[in-house]
């Protein structure tokens, strides 16, 4: 088989350089060392891969318990916490910036309201408009 780099004839084992083949589909070849080179990264980015892939399995498995410590409590978005209330959002934001609700903050740093509390505002709130008996 005969071997080229641009143009020129040389002997196969030329190192770590890429190579015109003629007669072979493609018409290149990657020398033996370049090969094995490129073997080698290939093995070890599968194995980062996948230690990355295990890493992530182990994350969502301490997540899952964290949530079932917790109770696995209801996290509202705050249009769904605003709704409830029959508030504006907007509304619901001051008062969490007054402390009057505590928002919890999701990894992406957005606001959620735990459905627990957004209750127990509807029912104060219920209770102080009920008329006395």
């Amino acid at each position: 088989m005969k071997v080229t780099v641009n143009g020129e004839p040389v002997p196969e084992t030329r190192g770590n350089a890429l190579v015109r083949v003629e007669g072979v589909p493609g018409g290149h070849a990657l020398c033996d060392a370049e090969a094995a080179r490129l073997r080698g990264l290939l093995a070890a980015e599968r194995e980062r891969f996948r230690r990355a892939q295990a890493e992530v399995k182990r994350l969502r498995a301490l997540v899952a318990r964290r949530e079932r410590a917790r109770g696995a409590e209801k996290l509202l978005t705050p249009a769904e916490a605003a709704g409830m209330l029959h508030v504006h959002q907007s509304t619901l934001k001051r008062w969490a910036d007054a402390g009057k609700v505590t928002p919890a903050w999701t990894a992406g740093k957005h606001r959620r309201y735990r459905e627990a509390e957004v209750r127990e505002m509807l029912r104060a709130r219920e209770d102080r408009r009920a008329p006395d008996a």
